[in-house]
């Protein structure tokens, strides 16, 4: 008899922003804080963990055919050897309803997508500034813990380790192996320009 596991089984349910709630872990719904002081935060804190900021670049990812305002963050640290390492964070906003009524050529429709569209952007960042500030304490609590490795680039693949290392089986080799990446299970995460 052969099972086939169900593909779905890994997937994350990714809520709207509109439907978020404090009791279910979500922060920043109400901050006020601009894009751009969360953005200093965010740098201050990957400056905290060892790294150094080197970009920001503003987009939209498509992710389940939902459009989610983001961010990708580059960010370079270098070791104890002098070698230095370039990782990215992705940073995707929640998807979110579309404003009640109105024409979507309407000038306060457009605004009001606008505001729902900066929100979430806004919320996630929040939301990756005090992760940040988590990750700092871990590193400080659990030694040898690295908090940006994660997001650390793979050689010229352009993915990043989380990446590589996929959701549910391990793609990098274990202690002793060659060290080259032989599979890998990642999702894509396409930008619409």
């Amino acid at each position: 008899m052969k099972f086939i596991p169900d593909d779905r089984a890994n997937e994350i349910e990714i809520p709207y922003l509109d439907d978020t709630r404090a009791d279910d872990g979500w922060q920043g719904h109400s901050t006020g804080e601009s894009i751009s002081a969360l953005r200093a935060q965010i740098s201050a804190e990957v400056g905290r963990l060892g790294g150094t900021v080197t970009r920001w670049i503003r987009g939209e990812y498509v992710i389940s055919e939902q459009k989610r305002p983001g961010i990708q963050i580059g960010y370079s640290i270098v070791g104890q050897n002098g070698v230095g390492f370039e990782g990215r964070i992705d940073v995707a906003g929640l998807p979110w309803k579309p404003p009640y009524g109105g024409k979507k050529s309407d000038s306060r429709y457009k605004d009001a997508a606008e505001n729902k569209k900066e929100k979430s952007l806004a919320m996630a960042l929040y939301n990756v500034r005090e992760a940040l500030k988590a990750m700092r304490i871990l590193q400080i609590l659990s030694p040898g813990y690295s908090a940006l490795v994660p997001w650390m680039l793979v050689g010229d693949s352009g993915k990043t380790i989380g990446e590589m290392w996929g959701t549910g089986s391990p793609a990098l080799p274990a202690p002793g192996e060659s060290g080259e990446i032989v599979d890998a299970k990642f999702k894509v995460v396409e930008r619409e320009e």
